[in-house]
């Protein structure tokens, strides 16, 4: 059953459930590095960014071990909109719904663009 993961997977379980930074394996860095690059993604994307960005995201190497979950055919069936920066973060909140749906995990509730630019990006004009 679901209820018996492996501690590796047990660890990035842990990591979605309490919206924290702080990474504890390959695969809780993994999601961090897919937030953040989607936060910090042109807030509307030229054709060569829009580019690159689908080329991160489509041959990201998954770090997830979850039964039921596979990243590639997840992006495959659900290609990354790298259009903007709002429709990125909401295709990575539909995406991170997906592998929670596949881990029998709580969805994420609130997927509003301003609430996930609030989570993933900081406003200090740095980047």
């Amino acid at each position: 059953t679901r209820s018996h993961f492996g501690s590796r997977l047990c660890l990035a379980m842990t990591h979605l459930l309490h919206d924290t930074n702080k990474t504890q394996d390959a695969c809780s860095a993994q999601w961090l590095l897919m937030w953040t690059t989607a936060a910090y993604a042109p807030a509307t994307a030229s054709a060569e960014e829009q580019h690159h960005l689908r080329t991160f995201f489509e041959n990201l190497e998954n770090r997830c071990v979850s039964p039921g979950w596979d990243y590639q055919s997840a992006v495959k069936e659900m290609p990354p909109t790298t259009e903007s920066r709002r429709s990125l973060l909401l295709w990575m909140a539909n995406l991170e719904n997906k592998f929670r749906a596949s881990a029998d995990l709580p969805l994420l509730r609130n997927t509003r663009f301003k609430t996930l630019s609030e989570r993933w990006r900081f406003d200090d004009g740095y980047l």
